[in-house]
């Protein structure tokens, strides 16, 4: 085991007392102190090489310094980039982590949430596809004082989350490709028929209610601007099939429009394939959009203008919120909610000028 330097060593270093080695380690204890001596001993412990024993913090305060985090099983690139950079903000914050993956039931979840109460965590983030959480139960992990954030989109649990602003992402793709010219529009997404899809699909249906606000904006008449539906579960094991199939009833229709936009980058690869296939060029005859901006995004045979999520963001903003919560500073409302705006990639799949 590797030594390592303790407050007495840096006390002795700079000639003053634990105490003082005490207060300038601490930000909130430094005032007590003058600049210099603050100044000299963080130099000091830099140069020794001093990290705070963060288990022996929490010993005495009977904490367990563990995160629990539990995700929704999901092979997309942004939800693997949210848990990325999730867990790595948890570490940077001195804590462990608890995961557990779970299938889309509440069965799984129980077992899930079941362990991180057994392994006595301090906190618990959600993340996953904006799928729906058992209420009761979520219900039970708050009244227990466990501080809980979701990094999703799905306000129907009464639980603070961060999440990207779908809507606004959405609206911003939209609008580029109007200002190209193309008025005659298509969305491929699921649409929400049942109450329970409405959660399910949540993040898929404020992509639509942008998409729509963008057209209805620009005076796009709603036959010129239709969403054309296809089932996100019945493909679950090909991402890529339901635009696919979405866009071969589009040609089939023999009503081409002059843009087409996507609920997530799978399905408008898909789709551009669908277009391959049938002889249609992108962007000449069609111009296309996704969402999520996945690393493929750049490379399919019309690089694809997509929207970008602030993963990288959300992690960080939902593990701050959630280690604030933990410590007693700032104790967020059940229904905070924090969006944060996405941005548009443009590439030549829209048959607008791609960013330098």
């Amino acid at each position: 085991m590797v030594a390592t330097a303790k407050q007495a060593d840096i006390a002795r270093a700079c000639d003053v007392s634990r105490a003082s080695v005490s207060f300038a380690l601490n930000p909130k204890l430094r005032e007590r102190l003058k600049p210099e001596t603050v100044k000299l001993i963080l130099d000091t412990a830099k140069e020794l090489g001093y990290h705070p024993n963060h288990y022996a913090q929490m010993m005495r305060k009977k904490r367990t310094g563990k995160i629990g985090f539990i995700m929704a099983i999901s092979i997309l690139e942004t939800s693997l980039e949210r848990t990325l950079h999730a867990t790595q903000a948890i570490h940077d914050s001195g804590f462990g982590v608890i995961s557990s993956n779970m299938m889309w039931d509440n069965e799984d979840f129980n077992r899930a949430l079941e362990l991180m109460l057994e392994s006595r965590v301090e906190g618990i983030l959600l993340s996953g596809m904006g799928i729906g959480y058992p209420q009761d139960v979520l219900r039970t992990v708050v009244e227990r004082g466990i501080p809980i954030v979701k990094l999703i989109a799905n306000p129907f649990e009464n639980v603070p989350h961060v999440c990207s602003d779908h809507k606004q992402g959405m609206r911003l793709l939209t609008e580029h490709i109007i200002k190209q010219g193309r008025r005659k529009l298509a969305m491929i997404g699921p649409v929400a028929e049942l109450e329970e899809d409405k959660t399910r699909f949540y993040d898929y249906n404020e992509r639509i209610l942008g998409f729509r606000s963008a057209a209805n904006t620009a005076g796009i008449p709603p036959e010129e601007s239709a969403v054309v539906s296809q089932s996100d579960m019945a493909y679950i094991n090909d991402e890529y099939k339901p635009g696919y199939l979405a866009m071969l009833e589009i040609i089939e229709s023999g009503k081409l429009p002059e843009a087409v936009v996507c609920v997530n980058d799978h399905w408008a690869s898909g789709a551009m394939r669908a277009c391959s296939e049938a002889g249609i060029g992108v962007p000449d005859d069609i111009a296309f959009g996704g969402f999520d901006n996945n690393g493929f995004a750049p490379y399919l045979y019309s690089p694809l203008t997509s929207v970008a999520q602030p993963s990288a963001q959300i992690g960080q903003v939902g593990v701050d919120l959630l280690m604030r919560w933990i410590s007693g500073e700032d104790v967020p409302s059940p229904d905070t909610q924090i969006q944060l705006p996405c941005e548009l990639v443009v590439r030549e799949s829209c048959g607008g000028q791609p960013r330098e």
